[in-house]
């Protein structure tokens, strides 16, 4: 049995799961599992294994179903602990016995009481013991005399250091030293050949990676792929709209062609959740892409999937900046309030007339002047100058074959 609760609070809205009676059939603590950046759906396979124990888990601020009052974005310590505090005096089962991963922040030491935690450490032979419980906080483990009753990991072990001595050979220097110039003068041409050749090999790998089977592989991004990544990115509570090509094959509610990524327009306040989101499917590095800004960057997963962010803030008056602050560009939220549809799936998408816009200023590109005539014969929007061939007999940009 599984029952959901939200704890209202002036800065925020916790929401936490309690899987099992409160109070606890056995009369043993509650088990609280928490980590950083995870909600509870990333425990729902751990608590399953303990169906005798009553389990609480809970989404951080920020995360998942758990809503942000604060207008803030970051993550401190000591508020994460006052949150976990507030949740287990909700709870009213008194002290309860806390799973934690370290990659998440710690119970600072004045909030130890309310909780004794298990670190997911393992000793240096890979084994865990039983009998030894830590507390969960910032200052290291402390081991107490109190049998838990399950396997708990041991804190790990400093290992002692070796002093290694390396031993230095002269043989190479001593040819390098016994060649005429004429040789030394074609070595350093061959190696800065091959050097040349391994730069030059090194941009075609970034540009398109390759498979464990040493084939290239060329970015893809299905709509299957897309519609997961948008399913993921609502779960974790992040407020995104599609542009690019996919945009407009969205607006035109069918794919007309491939695409290479995803892009997407999302607050800038979203993009901590959107990281815990694209962990989960792997989407979890970047992209090496030249013009690389803190406001747009790509996101990849090393094999097909690429998602291009831009990251945008509101104004006061309800406009949103895109862009530096020196050099930015304001444009209405109503620009990414078009609605298209994507693999039967409704999403949200730029507008019409918006994506028409953002496609002139730079070099028109095949794939430009092919998603620009598409969008003005469906929305009856007029050509932009760029895309009108001036050329006699010729009355619209060409499509691409």
């Amino acid at each position: 049995m599984t029952t959901t609760h939200m704890l209202e609070t002036a800065e925020v809205d916790i929401a936490y799961d309690v899987h099992g009676p409160l109070p606890t059939a056995d009369g043993r603590p509650p088990l609280f599992m928490i980590g950083q950046p995870m909600d509870a759906g990333g425990f729902a396979t751990l608590a399953s294994h303990f169906p005798d124990r009553t389990v609480v888990t809970y989404d951080p601020r920020g995360l998942g179903r758990s809503r942000r009052k604060d207008g803030r974005v970051d993550h401190a310590p000591t508020v994460q602990a006052n949150d976990v505090h507030a949740v287990i005096e909700a709870l009213g089962a008194g002290p309860v016995e806390m799973f934690a991963f370290l990659a998440g922040q710690q119970l600072p030491p004045r909030r130890r009481q309310a909780g004794r935690g298990a670190d997911t450490h393992r000793d240096r032979r890979g084994r865990g013991v039983r009998g030894h419980v830590h507390w969960a906080h910032g200052g290291g483990h402390r081991q107490t005399a109190r049998s838990a009753g399950h396997r708990v990991p041991e804190p790990p072990r400093r290992l002692p250091q070796r002093r290694v001595r390396i031993r230095r050979t002269t043989r190479g220097l001593r040819a390098q030293a016994t060649r005429r110039p004429r040789q030394r003068q074609l070595s350093r041409a061959r190696t800065a050949g091959r050097t040349r050749a391994q730069h030059a090999m090194n941009r075609v790998a970034i540009a398109t990676p390759s498979g464990r089977d040493g084939r290239v592989v060329q970015h893809i991004m299905e709509a299957q792929s897309v519609v997961m990544l948008l399913g993921v990115l609502d779960d974790h509570g992040v407020d995104a709209c599609i542009g690019g090509g996919w945009g407009v094959d969205a607006l035109l509610e069918q794919q007309t062609r491939e695409h290479s990524d995803l892009d997407l327009w999302l607050p800038d306040a979203h993009l901590e959740p959107l990281f815990a989101g694209f962990a989960g499917c792997g989407v979890d590095r970047i992209f090496p892409w030249p013009g690389d800004r803190p406001w747009n960057f790509v996101l990849h997963d090393g094999a097909q999937l690429r998602v291009d962010l831009h990251l945008y803030e509101s104004l006061p008056d309800g406009a949103l900046h895109y862009g530096s602050v020196t050099s930015g560009v304001v444009f209405p939220i109503h620009a990414l309030r078009g609605r298209g549809v994507i693999a039967g799936i409704s999403v949200r998408c730029e507008a019409p007339e918006w994506a028409v816009r953002w496609r002139t200023g730079y070099p028109l590109r095949t794939v430009d002047r092919h998603d620009v005539s598409l969008l003005c014969e469906r929305f009856g929007v007029d050509l932009p100058a760029g895309y009108v061939d001036r050329s006699p007999g010729s009355a619209a940009a060409p499509r691409p074959r």
